[in-house]
């Protein structure tokens, strides 16, 4: 009778203990996904700090530790050398979680694709991530969407896609209107210019130069407003309309910062 209850208690503080383990671990997660916008290094460095001590934690930890480890990288600059983790994480959270976190999951896998040079894949990983999003609810990520479509854009300007590239463009506009990113909203207007360019639609590069510039300056971005000049110099200069190129290249130089 005494073994009998001697086990029973050691059952008892082996679960509590496994209980608050498991509180522990996911507070230091919850701390880390706090930290990952303006510190990704730190909360890289905790999460590594952890690496071994992962192992006999709920799946649900485990992945949830995989995935933010993957964006901490991601944002910290670190490049993937493999996707092999990133799919066991994708295929989990296709089954799991909310569909936040089923966007960052094939997002994160897109940019193993993207550091290992693997440009259709990328795309195809990016396109179900903005896919998986539901933008129908309150805590939908907007800002991480407007970061693949950007990501998607600058891809097809790299494969010369000026089609494709203007809608990613549209797209990380209104997603960055959405969180309330009003720079990232005009910057996705000023690039539109790169698309137009190899459009040879001089119309399309001098409007929305204008409008970049406009709003650039309403906002109080005086240096940007003069950077998004660049393209329309060069058409100006292009056309032979030297005097009008003149007159915006005196802005240029003397407000964009990029001359001392």
């Amino acid at each position: 009778m005494k073994k009998a209850a001697f086990i029973c208690i050691v059952t008892v503080l082996a679960i509590l203990t496994g209980c608050r383990e498991d509180r522990q671990f996911r507070a230091l997660l919850d701390e880390v996904d706090y930290l990952m916008n303006t510190r990704p290094d730190s909360a890289l460095a905790l999460l590594q700090v952890r690496a071994d001590s992962i192992g006999q934690l709920p799946e649900s930890q485990r992945m949830r530790y995989h995935l933010l480890t993957a964006k901490a990288q991601n944002k910290a600059y670190v490049d993937f050398t493999t996707d092999s983790l990133m799919l066991l994480v994708t295929d989990y959270y296709d089954h799991h979680g909310t569909p936040n976190d089923r966007m960052m999951a094939h997002y994160l896998l897109g940019c193993c694709y993207r550091d290992m040079g693997e440009a259709p894949a990328t795309i195809e990983c990016y396109k179900d991530a903005v896919n998986l999003a539901d933008t129908t609810r309150q805590d939908c990520d907007f800002r991480t969407l407007m970061s693949i479509y950007g990501q998607m854009a600058s891809l097809y300007d790299k494969q010369a896609m000026p089609m494709e590239e203007l809608e990613a463009l549209e797209r990380s506009g209104w997603n960055a209107l959405k969180c309330g990113d009003t720079l990232n909203y005009i910057r996705s207007i000023q690039l539109q210019t790169q698309p137009y360019n190899l459009l040879q639609d001089t119309a399309g590069i001098y409007e929305t130069t204008e409008q970049a510039r406009a709003l650039f300056l309403k906002h109080g971005y005086k240096e940007e407003a003069a950077q998004a000049l660049a393209i329309a110099i060069y058409k100006k200069l292009e056309s032979s309309h030297f005097l009008e190129a003149d007159s915006l290249l005196r802005i240029y130089e003397t407000q964009s910062g990029r001359f001392d």
